[in-house]
C-alpha cells in the first residue's frame, strides 16, 4: 500500500511526458518485485500460497497495467501492446515453475494461469484495430480451448469460450 500511495503521489505532481522513462521503469521494478518476492517463500518450501500473497499478485497485475496503460496507450499504443505481452510472459513464467514445484491443483496455480490469460486477452484490442480485433480473438479462443482439453485445464476452457464469445460479440 506505501509504494501504491508513494507512487501514486509522485504521478500526480511530478509526471510529465518527460518523466515517461523513469515513470515505466520504476513501475516495471515494482511489477518484478511484487511478483516474485510474494511467491518466493512459498516455492523455496514447496507449501501453498497465503492469501494475502495471492491478492499482492493480483492487485499488481492490475495496477501495473493500469499504469501502463496511462503512460502508453495515447502516444505509444503498440509499444504498450508488447509492455502488457511481457507482463503476461513473466506471469505465465511463474505459473510454470509454480507448477513444476508446488503443483497444480491449488489457488495460487489458478490465480496466475488467470491473471497470464487476461492479459493475452487484453493485448488483442491494444495491439489490433476493427474486424482484426475479433478475428485474433477468435483464433486465440480455439487455441485457448484446445490447449485446455489437451491438458485438462479448465480455467484455459473457460479463457478460451470467453475469447470466442468476445468475437461473436465483435463480428
Amino acid at each position: 500500500c506505501g509504494t501504491l500511495i508513494i507512487y501514486i503521489g509522485w504521478y500526480g505532481k511530478f509526471y510529465g511526458p518527460d518523466q515517461m522513462q523513469p515513470a515505466l521503469i520504476s513501475i516495471s521494478l515494482f511489477y518484478l518485485m511484487f511478483l516474485i518476492i510474494p511467491s518466493l517463500h512459498s516455492l523455496v518450501r514447496r507449501m501453498p500460497q497465503a492469501l494475502e500473497d495471492m491478492v499482492l499478485i493480483v492487485f499488481n497485475a492490475i495496477f501495473s497495467f493500469t499504469i501502463f496503460y496511462s503512460v502508453l496507450f495515447h502516444d505509444y499504443r503498440y509499444t504498450l501492446g508488447f509492455v502488457v505481452l511481457g507482463q503476461a510472459i513473466w506471469v505465465f513464467v511463474l505459473f510454470w515453475i509454480w507448477t513444476k514445484r508446488v503443483g497444480m491443483d491449488n489457488p495460487t496455480s489458478t490465480s496466475l494461469l488467470v491473471i497470464a490469460l487476461g492479459l493475452i486477452l487484453l493485448v488483442v484490442p491494444i495491439q489490433l484495430k476493427l474486424y482484426g480485433i475479433p478475428i485474433a480473438w477468435g483464433m486465440e479462443g480455439v487455441v485457448l480451448v484446445l490447449l485446455g482439453i489437451r491438458f485438462r485445464q479448465i480455467i484455459c476452457r473457460f479463457a478460451g469460450i470467453v475469447a470466442l464469445i468476445l468475437a461473436v460479440g465483435g463480428l
